[in-house]
């Protein structure tokens, strides 16, 4: 289509009736036609479609007219290679591997080239809900699967975009490898810009960037909740309580992080042995812990001083993994460089995500014994069988109980909330950064840096619409026929067919339908109705089955979801 409509843009003749031309009556048109005002009814049609369905037929119908004018002026006409019946038919049997003509050797190794990424693909699977990296890994491995599933003619489907697959035929195919090889070969390249930048400029402040943000901050806000934060007064041993079980497991935490169990167990090529190592660590932390516990008088202003190392001081070669990891990261692709950090954020945070948990289901408890415990002043029980609340008589002790256990499940509201508000909007950030860096690494994999290129550099002979200019008289024949006496008079009419340039945003089809997709995880409502109860749910971050459900299943021969309905309308 795309090539019958580039010529669209020359003249062609319709004639309402096919004649042999009387040069005797031929009037040849004026340096200026004029247009005809009132057209036969056979010319009275659409000037422009944007229907592509319409844009194929009036091209075709095109072609056939300037056959015809062809042959009338003498000329051989052009030669239709392909009928509109017989595209489809070879669209859906047509297969890559037969036209790449690949030998014995080529076959042999993609198949097994094939069986690799499907046993990776099994464990990416498994891994997939507790890793970012995973997630990311397993839509390129499907893709992949999909691509060398083409190459060797197994599968009819093109999967290579997200969640719109299609039948593959030469041309698209075309379109669809180099914009996939493109897409792997930007992320590539991206990947290794990320880790250069990484290098130049974050590798050396890791020693104290995010320990500052990881420990220090949350530190110096448990000494101002140990007193009354913003005149908020809580009860004091509760406050007390919470605050020291805070304080502790923020400095274990930060012991281990700044030279303790793993980084010593990851110095593999150290002087102490690994056994002494794990064992010298613990007594560290034990030592710190039994230190805490007697020095600490509730506001802990000096424990953010007495356990302060310096990393590259004690481990240098820490930053030799770290240097070895984020390279390896890198060689993937930006995608999966974003999406480990994403798990780095969550893997460095793990302190603050157990406190929120901890807090979380505390505060859980206390709205629902708050809960319960108002609904027995006003007669009212919940009933788990029928899951609603009925009305009971309760006993005198039973009031006497509840309204003691109420004014103390009160008083310990506000210390609680405080706690539970803090680490909360801690969880929050910690959650958006780790979808900001996971969303970006999904819009870097798909980035349409080809359909770009393309479009500015073939956007002319690419159809975006079809309008037809107004027709003009180019020939009149007037003739009489047997038996009537009123002459008859046949026109000739030329017309314009144009074609309009398509517009970018078509290119852009796969791009924004991953936009649409990851916008949808912007605004979790189920997360912030679980912050406001208490009742957190795990957020799912796993985005297969969004961006490309066709490859889910069986990603050497996926299925055109869309086409679904269609067949089984046909069978009923």
């Amino acid at each position: 289509m795309g090539k019958n409509a580039s010529m669209g843009d020359g003249r062609m003749s319709v004639a309402d009736s096919f004649f042999v031309p009387n040069t005797s009556s031929y009037h040849p048109p004026q340096m200026e036609d004029v247009p005809l005002e009132l057209l036969p009814p056979r010319l009275d049609f659409p000037t422009s479609t944007k229907n592509h369905s319409e844009m194929s037929m009036l091209l075709r119908l095109c072609y056939t007219g300037v056959n015809v004018s062809r042959v009338i002026n003498s000329k051989t006409p052009y030669e239709l290679k392909e009928e509109p019946n017989e595209m489809s038919r070879r669209t859906e049997s047509s297969h890559l591997g037969e036209a790449m003509a690949l030998n014995d050797t080529g076959v042999f190794i993609l198949q097994v080239v094939i069986q690799l990424l499907l046993f990776a693909l099994k464990v990416e699977t498994a891994i997939a809900p507790f890793s970012f990296v995973a997630q990311t890994l397993e839509v390129r491995t499907r893709e992949l699967i999909n691509f060398f599933s083409m190459i060797l003619g197994k599968t009819s489907t093109c999967g290579l975009h997200p969640v719109l697959p299609h039948k593959e035929h030469a041309v698209s195919f075309l379109m669809c490898t180099w914009s996939f090889l493109v897409r792997i070969f930007v992320d590539f390249l991206l990947g290794l810009s990320f880790y250069v930048c990484f290098h130049a400029l974050f590798h050396h402040k890791f020693d104290s960037f995010p320990f500052y943000f990881l420990y220090d901050v949350h530190m110096s806000y448990m000494e101002w909740f140990a007193g009354w934060p913003a005149g908020f007064k809580a009860n004091e041993d509760v406050n007390k309580i919470l605050c020291f079980f805070s304080s502790v497991l923020l400095t274990m935490w930060n012991l281990i992080a700044r030279g303790g169990v793993f980084l010593r167990v990851a110095s593999f090529g150290g002087t102490m042995p690994l056994q002494e190592s794990v064992l010298t660590a613990m007594q560290d932390a034990i030592s710190v812990a039994n230190s805490t516990c007697s020095a600490y008088n509730y506001q802990s202003s000096n424990v953010s001083t007495t356990v302060s190392f310096s990393l590259a001081d004690r481990h240098p070669e820490v930053y030799v993994w770290l240097d070895f990891g984020v390279l390896l990261t890198c060689l993937f692709g930006a995608s999966v460089a974003l999406s480990a950090f994403a798990d780095a954020t969550r893997l460095a945070s793990l302190h603050l995500t157990i406190l929120f948990g901890i807090f979380s289901r505390l505060y859980d408890v206390v709205l629902s014994l708050i809960g319960s415990l108002s609904g027995l002043f006003r007669g009212l029980k919940y009933n788990p069988l029928r899951c609603r609340v009925d009305g009971h008589q309760f006993q005198t002790d039973q009031m006497l109980f509840a309204s003691f256990f109420l004014v103390v499940i009160c008083s310990l509201l506000p210390a609680v909330l405080v706690y539970y508000v803090y680490f909360m909007l801690i969880g929050v950030c910690v959650w958006l950064i780790s979808l900001f860096f996971v969303n970006l690494g999904y819009l870097i994999m798909y980035l349409p840096t080809f359909e770009v290129f393309y479009w500015l550099c073939r956007r002319h002979r690419l159809v975006g619409s079809l309008y037809v200019s107004r027709p003009y008289v180019t020939m009149t024949r007037h003739f009489t026929t047997a038996g009537s006496r009123d002459p008859c008079t046949v026109q000739t009419v030329d017309l314009s067919l144009c074609t309009s340039p398509l517009p970018l945003y078509y290119m852009l089809t796969d791009f924004l339908a991953v936009l649409c997709i990851l916008q949808k995880n912007v605004f979790p409502t189920q997360m912030l109705l679980g912050c406001l109860t208490g009742n957190m749910e795990r957020v799912q971050f796993n985005t297969v089955e969004q961006l490309v459900p066709h490859l889910v299943a069986n990603p050497e021969d996926p299925t055109c979801a869309y086409l679904k309905p269609n067949q089984d309308k046909k069978k009923k």
